[in-house]
């Protein structure tokens, strides 16, 4: 999956955009993220899907999308949000685990148990400003890396900001 930029986007909007959301990262050594490490570069990253998702929820809002400047104390305040994602196999699709423990059921006295897919959850923390930014960062997570798209499908539940 490729964002195209442009097409959300006008060229002055994303450059007011791109100094807005720039400011609200943590910033470490050129070429480094704050911890150290080297970002990931990609047709797809949760950045981009990240100023994607501040541009759309502000511009839904109604507000303004301006750079946030040091007069102004800083830009985006990010809040740390619990989201758990559980990936199940699509209808139709049955994995060895599934069918193991169809197989076992009978014999342990579930022979009403049909139809078993198992899949899995997970469970991290994401900080973002909002729960809507949080949601699309993890939905590019999923259909990236934490799920397979073809044969699987992912439900993500997002708590409130977590407070401490």
């Amino acid at each position: 999956m490729r964002v195209a930029i442009k097409d959300h986007v006008s060229s002055s909007g994303f450059n007011q955009l791109y100094r807005f959301v720039r400011a609200a990262r943590p910033q470490g050594r050129p070429g480094r993220d704050a911890y150290g490490k080297t970002p990931h570069v990609g047709p797809v990253n949760s950045w981009a899907v990240t100023l994607l998702a501040t541009y759309k929820s502000l511009k839904e809002d109604g507000r303004q999308v301006r750079p946030a400047g040091p007069e102004e104390g800083g830009a985006l305040e990010l809040v740390r949000f619990a989201v758990a994602v559980d990936v199940m196999p699509k209808d139709g699709i049955s994995g060895p685990q599934g069918q193991t423990i169809e197989r076992a059921l009978p014999s342990l006295g579930f022979a009403d148990v049909h139809d078993v897919r198992v899949g899995k959850r997970i469970e991290l923390v994401v900080e973002a400003p909002d729960p809507g930014t949080a949601e699309a960062v993890v939905r590019a997570a999923c259909v990236r890396f934490l799920a397979n798209p073809v044969i699987e499908d992912f439900l993500i539940h997002i708590s409130g900001p977590e407070v401490g």
